[in-house]
């Protein structure tokens, strides 16, 4: 699996303890298949994706690019050659306000 920046641990993390708190015990098992769908695309396709997830061009800016898995939007950065997931956000949330992690 690719790595995941502290910022993207934390949200994953949140949505963890979010799904454990509301006893949604198969919502959890979904993120980290997501999660793991969304390594594996990457993996073989770092330069893929999107420039932004869609319909949220406003967020284009920071560069990063941007996958769909599941109900959740990912996106990773390549540094060095290495691909690294930089968010992990929930496609109902509120993309467009939210604080990505840079």
């Amino acid at each position: 699996m690719i790595k995941l920046t502290i910022g993207a641990r934390n949200q994953r993390d949140r949505l963890l303890r979010h799904y454990k708190n509301k006893n949604y015990v198969q919502a959890g098992r979904y993120l980290l298949s997501a999660i793991r769908t969304a390594s594996e695309k990457i993996q073989n396709d770092p330069g893929g994706g999107e420039d932004f997830p869609s319909p949220y061009e406003q967020v284009r800016s920071y560069g990063f690019r941007w996958i769909k898995a599941h109900i959740y939007w990912i996106s990773w950065t390549v540094v060095d050659e290495t691909a690294i997931i930089t968010n992990i956000l929930w496609e109902q949330g509120d993309i467009p306000n939210t604080t990505l992690n840079e």
